[in-house]
């Protein structure tokens, strides 16, 4: 009966409910006020933990990741609208190979359009095909720093995540760029287990 009561009041806090209306004996109105099992418990602020993606949110799922790595090579920036002047909404940028410093692996294909007028304040709409070293390849589109990673080839066809870059972009007068790129992926499906074989 007590702990009924207490419930009920909790239920209706801040309503003018007195013990008279709840209708309970003195007995049972000296036991609640004596007894501090029933006071109203103090308020706790319970803090989620961050939680860092790639998520495995399927029992069948393959996750892994390429830690930060800084990639550099050669693109052709193509004044498409003919302005004379780069770069201007509307250029590409095209890059054949970008790799890691002293490893093949993973290798970039990467085809940027500037879809703003301030492109040097506003970073362009990118499409990058990504080699893995066991030979997959990872689809990505999005506009930097966050693009996401929409499919694959092979075993990677099932592939989600995303790809996170960082504020070190850099491009020479000779065409070569730089820039630090995180990889993150996982891949879905029972067929898929075989790389849990690594």
């Amino acid at each position: 009966m007590i702990a009924s009561v207490y419930f009920c009041c909790e239920m209706f806090e801040g309503k003018d409910f007195t013990m008279r209306q709840l209708q309970m004996s003195p007995r049972a109105r000296s036991n609640i006020r004596s007894n501090k099992q029933f006071q109203k418990p103090s308020q706790h602020v319970i803090t989620q933990p961050v939680v860092t993606h790639p998520v495995i949110t399927q029992p069948n799922e393959k996750c892994k990741s390429v830690p930060q790595t800084t990639y550099q090579g050669l693109s052709n920036l193509i004044d498409v609208n003919g302005s004379g002047e780069l770069p201007t909404q509307g250029d590409v940028s095209i890059a054949n190979t970008l790799t890691p410093i002293n490893s093949d692996f993973p290798s970039i294909k990467a085809i940027c359009t500037i879809t703003s007028n301030y492109p040097s304040i506003l970073p362009p709409f990118c499409t990058l095909e990504t080699t893995l070293v066991e030979g997959g390849k990872l689809i990505a589109m999005g506009t930097p720093p966050s693009l996401a990673i929409v499919g694959g080839t092979g075993e990677y066809s099932n592939v989600s995540g995303m790809i996170t870059t960082n504020q070190t972009f850099t491009r020479g007068v000779d065409g070569s760029i730089s820039f630090g790129a995180l990889i993150e992926y996982c891949i879905l499906g029972k067929e898929r287990q075989t790389l849990n074989n690594e």
